[in-house]
């Protein structure tokens, strides 16, 4: 159970800080939140740097020192994986095209209490923190407008394959075809070229093979998760036992699959 999420709101605008806190208190939601609020760029920097927050709400028009988008960028360049929403008065085609930085893009006339608990959900999902059925996300008022309120949640959900065996490779990208799944994947063949694009990039899901030439057993999970953070890592296998999923769910798994069990359903599950 979700206790208390933390959001950094990143603004120099203090009508919109008032806006943003009568919309938190206004959320009936299973969670409570706690806001803090920067409205300069190199304290929100310092912030970000901290990891105190689950979510950060950064506006684009921040100061001459640089736009909301600029902030993330440099946040990301220092290391930070945090899950960054983007808001702004202007289309989203209309700012800088490497936005791609930010999880989801919110248009300020647009917020209400239910996006903002749609995308406080949906960080919390990723991070491993609560897992929420999509049913749960009504609202009377605001479903039918919540594609044009949000504009990146729905993006294709981004899939690290660590697997060097090519028929299992292949096989589960026809999968993925097949049922038309929403994702993007990359694939790589060893925990090195995995850690290298964990460094650079930053996933929704991992599946991990255990049999690499590089990394064999559950110490590839530690492996991988000490560069993932919070990013749900599932462990692919022939043959696993008992011992083994412990092992490796105690090094922080998430999820196992069987390779012969992979499936439409069992990827969207774990999505």
């Amino acid at each position: 159970m979700i206790d208390t999420v933390r959001i950094l709101l990143v603004d120099d605008d203090k009508i919109d800080f008032r806006i943003m806190d009568e919309i938190l208190s206004r959320m009936d939601c299973s969670y409570k939140t706690t806001m803090d609020w920067e409205e300069d760029f190199d304290n929100a920097l310092k912030a970000i740097k901290e990891e105190r927050h689950d979510i950060y709400f950064i506006d684009y028009n921040l100061s001459m020192k640089g736009t909301g988008l600029d902030l993330i960028k440099d946040a990301v360049a220092d290391g930070h994986k945090g899950h960054f929403v983007l808001m702004s008065g202007q289309e989203p085609q209309d700012l800088h095209p490497q936005m791609k930085v930010s999880r989801c893009y919110l248009s300020k006339d647009k917020i209400s209490p239910f996006v903002i608990d749609k995308v406080i959900c949906s960080a919390l999902r990723i991070k491993g923190r609560l897992k929420k059925p999509a049913e749960e996300f009504q609202d009377s008022g605001d479903m039918q407008d919540s594609e044009m309120e949000i504009e990146f949640l729905d993006r294709p959900k981004r899939v690290l394959l660590i697997e060097d065996d090519p028929i299992d490779v292949k096989m589960f990208m026809e999968v993925s075809k097949r049922e038309k799944l929403n994702i993007e994947t990359v694939t790589k063949k060893s925990l090195q070229e995995a850690i290298e694009i964990l460094s650079e990039r930053e996933f929704d899901v991992i599946f991990l093979d255990l049999n690499l030439k590089d990394g064999i057993g559950p110490s590839s999970v530690a492996s991988i998760k000490k560069e993932a953070n919070d990013t749900p890592v599932v462990v692919l296998t022939g043959m696993g036992t008992d011992v083994t999923n412990e092992e490796c769910r105690k090094l922080g798994a998430n999820g196992f699959m069987f390779k012969s069990d992979i499936s439409e359903e069992k990827i969207r599950s774990v999505l």
